[in-house]
């Protein structure tokens, strides 16, 4: 078969191959490296998000963030919009780990815990050290902090960015 009409066999394939990595990664679907026409070392995504090969960590974050616990609701009202000057985001896959609230500016994840047995905190400080070698720093507290001194959450987010 002529290469012409190969590619233009392929050219449907390739068109949606080139949309659905538009849509993933951005205007330009390769790798930004210097001395490329585009001038700029850029990685695709952010070395924190989750890559696109883990569906059911991200379909999962999407369910988490269409039924937030009552003491996330509290907090997210508090920080959407850039409210502390920041930039703040709900439920992000982060590694393999799904984090309540994370800046990505300033590599600041923000835990809410409800009611956690000892267990719990083990899988707690392990997923803290794996996520602080990643550059992430991790704050946490207690969901009932949250729900009755909120101003104090919030002093000690402004004091951590």
């Amino acid at each position: 078969m002529p290469p012409s009409r190969a590619r233009a066999r392929l050219a449907p394939a390739l068109s949606r191959l080139s949309l659905h990595l538009r849509r993933w990664h951005g205007a330009c679907a390769f790798p930004r490296v210097a001395g490329s026409p585009h001038g700029l070392e850029v990685p695709l995504r952010s070395r924190f998000l989750a890559s696109p090969l883990s569906p059911r960590l991200t379909l999962h974050a999407r369910a988490m963030r269409s039924s937030p616990t009552p003491s996330e609701r509290i907090l997210w009202l508090h920080l959407r919009n850039s409210a502390l000057g920041v930039r703040f985001r709900r439920q992000v896959p982060l590694d393999r780990f799904i984090v309540d609230f994370f800046a990505p500016s300033r590599s600041l994840a923000i835990e809410v815990d409800g009611a956690s047995h000892p267990a719990h905190s083990a899988y707690d400080t392990a997923r803290d050290a794996r996520l602080a070698s990643l550059g992430v720093r991790t704050l946490r507290f207690k969901a009932w902090v949250v729900e009755r001194d909120i101003h104090s959450v919030l002093r000690a987010i402004r004091g951590a960015l």
